[in-house]
């Protein structure tokens, strides 16, 4: 059975300028929160897009792996399109996401 209250969530990044930094890439991490969400069911209370991390809190569902695999996503886009921007390679993030 899954907590009946939301759970908090966040992400820190190792740069200090994910894609939520410019109004495009704010909109491309909304998209993409918005979309596994309905893929994954879950139930996104509300997010806050900061310039290195993101703050989501999210009810689960009877899947224990959803949350993971919303945060897996995101964080896989998000390093996609720094990456992409900056010319560069490798990981964004200093772990894995905390609740």
């Amino acid at each position: 059975m899954c907590p009946v209250f939301p759970t908090i969530l966040s992400n820190a990044a190792i740069t200090a300028n994910l894609c939520s930094s410019s109004a495009a890439n704010l909109s491309t991490t909304s998209q993409t929160i918005q979309e596994w969400k309905h893929f994954y069911e879950l139930g996104v209370f509300s997010y806050c897009l900061m310039t290195n991390h993101v703050h989501l809190v999210v009810q689960a569902n009877d899947n224990p792996t959803a949350i993971p695999q919303l945060m897996r996503r995101l964080a896989g886009r998000q390093t996609r399109c720094v990456n992409s921007l900056e010319k560069r390679s490798g990981s964004l993030k200093e772990g894995r996401y905390k609740i």
